[in-house]
């Protein structure tokens, strides 16, 4: 969608000049996550302009690692609430583009408000499809970029890890792993939804086939887990090659990730992540339709439980079906092939 007034001059990405370009996104890591196609075209078709993200905090440091922006501010702060206030007339300097892409609910509200700063050309659409539209989340937000003349592509794997992140997880594993280890896999049993959550006895069932099955496993937790830190600290008592990770910043989750040989989680941002950074992907889905949220990466599986069906909510109790000799037996599908691969 395009702002009314300004429709003209961009149809066909037929715009004058391009030097700055506004982006403007809002949600959870994953949803950022989901917006780096859309981010990576945009650098690709006006190389030169200076790019700037008023975005989710959680997103800033891997945006920047990957080059893709020039100046990252959290939508959470006071720049983001000064789209939405009416108390400020004169435009803040990171509002001084030529170019601005909006992705959020109120849109609309936020373009008129670039339009009296001097903006001189905003698309946008809200941040999510419609319920019904049957849409990845991905290839909705390219459709703002339409008008543009930006088509569907898939970019290549931006390098996302921040150096500070990569060298605390490359101490992190030269003290607790070691070279010569067995391929490790890493767990990540949470989500920012409790409904969107594989039961967890099931995960230690998994952790524990690996292990029995010459592999390590890395579990990884974060402050949403702390209910579930005690019963993995049982487990790793009795079992080999299991290790747990908790409350580490999301950027050296990363540099962990891409040690890892394959990972397994539910439908959350630690799983986008891990996609997004090349990792060989298991996601379990569970209330959430994964032809919208399904993590994108170049190797991702998607395990959708049958128990649940696309009409249900989160506020409905489904009985998740999914067993863990499916899960394990997919990750030690996924080990050999990748071994195989490796080995040609």
């Amino acid at each position: 969608m395009v702002r009314q007034g300004n429709l003209g001059s961009v149809l066909h990405g037929m715009l004058p000049c391009v030097e700055h370009i506004l982006v403007v996104r809002a949600g959870a890591v994953g949803d950022g996550l989901l917006t780096l196609p859309a981010l990576s075209a945009l650098r690709t078709r006006w190389p030169a302009a200076r790019v700037t993200l008023l975005g989710p905090r959680s997103l800033l440091p891997f945006v920047r690692a990957a080059g893709l922006v020039d100046a990252a501010l959290p939508v959470e702060d006071d720049a983001g609430r000064m789209l939405y206030g009416d108390d400020s007339p004169h435009a803040p300097t990171w509002a001084a583009a030529d170019l601005a892409v909006v992705w959020l609910k109120q849109w609309v509200h936020v373009a008129g408000r670039l339009d009296q700063w001097g903006v001189k050309r905003t698309v946008g659409s809200p941040s999510q499809p419609p319920e019904d539209a049957n849409i990845h989340v991905a290839d909705y937000l390219f459709q703002a970029l339409d008008p543009l003349g930006i088509g569907r592509v898939r970019a290549r794997q931006p390098r996302l890890v921040p150096a500070a992140a990569e060298e605390r997880a490359a101490q992190w594993w030269r003290e607790r792993i070691g070279t010569g280890a067995p391929p490790v896999v890493a767990m990540h049993p949470g989500s920012g939804g409790a409904s969107k959550r594989w039961p967890v006895e099931r995960y230690v069932e998994v952790a524990e086939a690996l292990t029995r099955g010459g592999l390590g496993v890395l579990v990884l937790l974060g402050p949403a887990e702390s209910d579930i830190l005690a019963q993995w600290q049982l487990v790793a008592d009795r079992a080999t090659n299991l290790q747990i990770l908790s409350g580490l910043e999301l950027p050296v989750i990363a540099g962990m990730l891409t040690r890892c040989a394959a990972y397994v989680g539910n439908d959350s941002g630690v799983s986008h992540l891990s996609a997004a950074l090349g990792v060989p992907t298991l996601a379990i889905f569970g209330p959430t339709n994964p032809a919208r949220w399904a993590p994108i990466g170049p190797i991702v599986r998607v395990l959708r439980d049958p128990a649940w069906r696309l009409e249900a909510t989160k506020t409905q109790q489904s009985r998740w079906s999914l067993g863990s000799e499916r899960v394990a037996a997919v990750c030690f599908h996924v080990i050999a092939k990748r071994s195989r691969t490796a080995g040609r």
